[in-house]
């Protein structure tokens, strides 16, 4: 604590003004991991699927391949880069009907887009090629 009141009166910076900037760079850090574990079991099913397309060896190469990748939260949002193969992209649309059908409680969006997952996350530079939302409370 010494350190710290050294610190901050040799910076000029009140203690009190860096434990509210704490506070408020870490409001929302983390997110909400609502729906964490269907998120990961989801992965394995996309994985496994990607394997039997031939799209990956196995489940660490299409981690390395960066095909997809998911935002668990209050909505499970799935995100898939660089599959256009239609026959594919069925598969893919079909698991996860198949998936919300499993667990209706959650809110389920999925986004495809064209071209491989990009190194900045640039809306302007991707295509979207689908976007699927299943919510329990708009399906009959």
């Amino acid at each position: 604590m010494n350190k710290l009141r050294k610190l901050t009166a040799s910076s000029g910076v009140p203690l009190l003004c860096i434990i509210a900037m704490a506070i408020v760079m870490c409001t929302g850090c983390g997110g909400s991991h609502v729906h964490q574990k269907e998120a990961l079991e989801f992965a394995d099913l996309i994985k496994a699927l990607l394997v039997s397309e031939k799209l990956c060896q196995d489940a660490d190469d299409c981690t390395r391949k960066e095909y997809y990748f998911h935002r668990p939260s209050e909505v499970l949002q799935i995100y898939i880069y660089g599959i256009t193969d239609r026959t594919t992209v069925k598969k893919i649309v079909d698991l996860c009907i198949e998936f919300n059908t499993r667990n209706p409680n959650i809110k389920f969006e999925l986004t495809m887009y064209a071209q491989k997952r990009p190194r900045i996350n640039i809306e302007r530079n991707k295509t979207t090629i689908l976007k699927l939302i299943l919510n329990k409370e708009e399906l009959q």
